[in-house]
């Protein structure tokens, strides 16, 4: 499991799992990037997420504050980043859509309320398969990773 995270609570959150391990499909004979970042002010949602997707095969970097996330995209380079819009997030991806272009973005909220920058969005409660789904399909991804039990 790959799980790359930006501050020492998140590292105790998800028991140090920071080996960096990155499993780049191919699609029609190109690689396809399939680093994602997600940035989750609820530490125990981020760790569901996170063991999740990595299990699927994502190479994944967490972010708990506004600054983590910034941080890792910068170091990270992730094309998809998983957003938790409430307090940070709207000025976050406001910086994050200016500075940045080569990702995309996936608004995590409770409301159903598209931001034109967003790649699209997860209303919660999420699904996993429907977070597996929306992130493959973020990523680029024709076929499945790898499915989580």
């Amino acid at each position: 499991m790959t799980v790359h995270s930006g501050t020492e609570r998140e590292d105790n959150k998800t028991h140090g799992l920071l080996a960096r391990h990155s499993r780049l499909p191919k699609e029609g004979g190109k690689q396809v990037s399939n680093r994602v970042l997600i940035a989750e002010p609820d530490v125990d949602l981020l760790d569901v997420f996170a063991r999740y997707l990595s299990q699927m095969g994502f190479d994944v970097a967490t972010a708990a504050t506004g600054g983590d996330c910034l941080r890792q995209v910068g170091a990270f380079r992730p094309n998809v980043l998983l957003l938790e819009p409430v307090g940070w997030g709207t000025d976050l991806l406001a910086r994050i859509a200016e500075e940045w272009h080569t990702h995309r973005v996936v608004l995590l909220s409770i409301r159903d309320e598209l931001d034109p920058r967003a790649f699209r969005q997860l209303v919660k409660p999420v699904q996993l398969s429907e977070l597996r789904d929306v992130i493959r399909d973020a990523a680029g991804l024709q076929s499945e990773v790898k499915r989580a039990p």
